[in-house]
């Protein structure tokens, strides 16, 4: 009878201590989902590098210049926003291909009844990345 009851309170620490290492293990488990979620292993999409694009604003003639590319762009993986602060539209650049240093986006605010000051965005579609932002004064 008296070793019964010795393994009755044994069995009590037996399970503590199980319990404890199942939740050290829970806990591992968890930190280990959280850092493979949080260094893209998974989950989220597999976006490419954001290319490097350099503009030169010119505010007289309303246009963008192209003046840097660190690789190949195509026109259609870039989205112009363009917004005077009530109003929002998408803009088309009037271009197709593959874009060139020295090429222009002209800020055409007439077709979508913008008017004043008017900010575009742009931001390359593949890579979910703003590549640009300005802002143009006096525009009609």
């Amino acid at each position: 009878m008296e070793k019964r009851k010795q393994l009755v309170e044994n069995e009590k620490a037996v399970s503590a201590v199980i319990a404890v290492m199942l939740m050290v293990a829970m806990a591992v488990a968890m930190a280990a989902v959280a850092y493979a979620y949080l260094t893209g292993m998974i989950g989220g999409e597999n976006l490419e590098e954001p290319p490097i694009i350099d503009f030169n604003p010119n505010n007289d003639a309303n246009t963008l210049t192209f003046t840097y590319m660190d690789r190949p762009v195509d026109w259609e993986d870039l989205q112009l926003i363009i917004t005077d602060g009530t109003t929002t539209a998408t803009m088309g650049s009037g271009h197709s291909g593959e874009i060139s240093v020295g090429q222009k986006i002209s800020i055409n605010v007439n077709d979508q009844g913008l008017t004043d000051t008017v900010t575009i965005t742009i931001t390359h579609l593949p890579s979910a990345t703003m590549v640009g932002e300005y802002t143009f004064e006096d525009v009609v």
